[in-house]
């Protein structure tokens, strides 16, 4: 097959592709939310985390690696701002 018949080839399936149906994947958003800090409640993405008396984060469901990631730099803000009793923020990747 020479050149010209490769490159017609190819434009013919090119122009058979509909662009619109592609579907691009969504961008993954983490949600965090104090919603009781005097209490030591955080929602990520919907799923409660408690502080217990040892100071530990626990949580009854699983963490995704990517929740698990900002919620580590989540903690980070809560100790740098003292006053961040409704402090909520969204990471998007």
């Amino acid at each position: 097959m020479n050149s010209f018949k490769m490159r017609q080839l190819i434009n013919d399936q090119l122009a058979g592709i509909n662009y619109k149906s592609i579907v691009k994947s969504n961008k993954m958003a983490v949600k965090i939310k104090c919603t009781q800090i005097e209490d030591n409640i955080i929602l990520v993405n919907g799923k409660e985390v408690r502080k217990d008396m040892d100071g530990i984060w626990i949580t009854k469901e699983r963490f995704s690696m990517i929740e698990a990631k900002f919620f580590g730099e989540f903690r980070e803000t809560l100790k740098r701002c003292k006053s961040a009793q409704y402090l909520t923020a969204t990471y998007t990747i």
